[in-house]
């Protein structure tokens, strides 16, 4: 019985707590979210990489930056290397049997020693 209620203050506790919380979020200064949102958005500047630029495709399905900083984009189209300057795109060979065994990149992961490993609709590839 005394249990029981000490579960029930405690929730009510915890309760008025979230509320307290809550109430205190709903009336932050609106013009002071408003002047951090605009700064916030000054601050943005993105870079765009295209076809353009020399990706095999704009469609990116998989993107990671490995241990070494290089950039490596799954597309439909190949697996493309971005070193911050070039692009080196890396496609199926029908006649090489050490190409990726398919052009539409799906998943990419670096172990940790390093491998690079490339998921496509075609099977699993380590990076040699």
């Amino acid at each position: 019985m005394v249990e029981q209620k000490l579960s029930k203050v405690l929730l009510v506790i915890v309760l008025l707590s979230l509320m307290g919380f809550l109430s205190h979020s709903a009336n932050a200064d609106p013009d002071t979210a408003a002047r951090q949102y605009t700064l916030m958005k000054k601050r943005l500047k993105f870079e765009h990489l295209t076809t353009e630029h020399g990706l095999s495709q704009n469609t990116i399905y998989c993107i990671l930056q490995d241990s070494k900083g290089f950039l490596w984009l799954g597309t439909e189209s190949g697996l493309n290397r971005y070193d911050g300057y070039e692009i080196k795109i890396y496609e199926h060979e029908s006649d090489n049997p050490g190409s990726l065994s398919s052009n539409t990149i799906l998943a990419l992961c670096e172990d940790r020693s390093g491998t690079l490993w490339v998921g496509t609709n075609n099977g699993l590839n380590k990076f040699v």
